[in-house]
């Protein structure tokens, strides 16, 4: 075997095992990129869950409080209770008329 044809095989056998390095660095850094990649997707994922579990009891909180003020009365009743609110003098005189009380209905 002659000088060169040695330095070129070396040579060559050389390039091949750095390739592999950078090949295997190149895989490394791309499998540990996914798996942060993956990791941040659920716990965004889990974040989002528990986002929508609380917006489903907010809705159903506000669909039986709509319920509730639809009731007849229910308006009056919180105006009465709650804000401590009594009637207009005219709303309260059309009520007495109607009523024939002479009070304030509950």
């Amino acid at each position: 075997m002659s000088m060169q044809h040695s330095v070129r095989h070396r040579s060559s056998v050389q390039r091949i095992g750095l390739m592999l390095v950078f090949a295997v660095f190149g895989v490394t850094i791309l499998a540990v990129g996914t798996k942060v990649e993956l990791e941040n997707l659920a716990r965004e994922s889990s974040h989002l869950e528990r986002r929508i579990q609380h917006l489903r009891r907010d809705r159903a909180r506000l669909g039986a409080t709509i319920v509730f003020k639809q009731k007849p009365g229910a308006i009056e009743q919180i105006a009465h209770g709650r804000l401590n609110m009594d009637y207009g003098s005219s709303r309260l005189s059309n009520l007495t008329a109607e009523r024939g009380q002479g009070g304030i209905p509950e």
